[in-house]
């Protein structure tokens, strides 16, 4: 609840921005243009709902839709101009705003945090 209430915070309520959202612009912040599909199964989200959100997006000009060099049947999903600088801005507060949930735990303690997590997030073979 911490951690959420630091997002909302530092994120959601300056940049007007869902945590789904954030995380979207964030994998495009990182991967420069991405398909619905790829971003679909990065975020684990259905085809339709991932559409819900990069409507949102496109309507508040951060996020534009345009076809692949490479198959102009498909389409890929950019951050616009606008949406760079959005995108710039938040993941700059995200790596600080978790700082005061933290702060109790010593360096150590983070990294091991911060790896368990990433072990959780990791899909394992069934």
């Amino acid at each position: 609840m911490h951690i959420r209430a630091a997002f909302q915070a530092s994120i959601g309520d300056p940049f007007q921005l869902r945590p789904a959202e954030f995380s979207l612009l964030m994998l495009l912040l990182t991967n420069k243009a991405a398909t619905q599909a790829r971003l679909s199964e990065a975020l684990a989200m259905s085809a339709p709902n991932l559409t819900t959100l990069v409507d949102r997006l496109v309507v508040r000009g951060l996020v534009e839709r345009v076809r692949s060099e490479q198959d102009r049947r498909a389409q890929q999903l950019c951050l616009t101009t606008a949406g760079l600088d959005l995108a710039s801005r938040a993941h700059a507060l995200s790596t600080t705003m978790e700082d005061a949930s933290l702060s109790g735990l010593c360096p150590a303690e983070r990294a091991m945090l911060l790896e368990l997590l990433h072990r959780v997030g990791t899909p394992r073979p069934v």
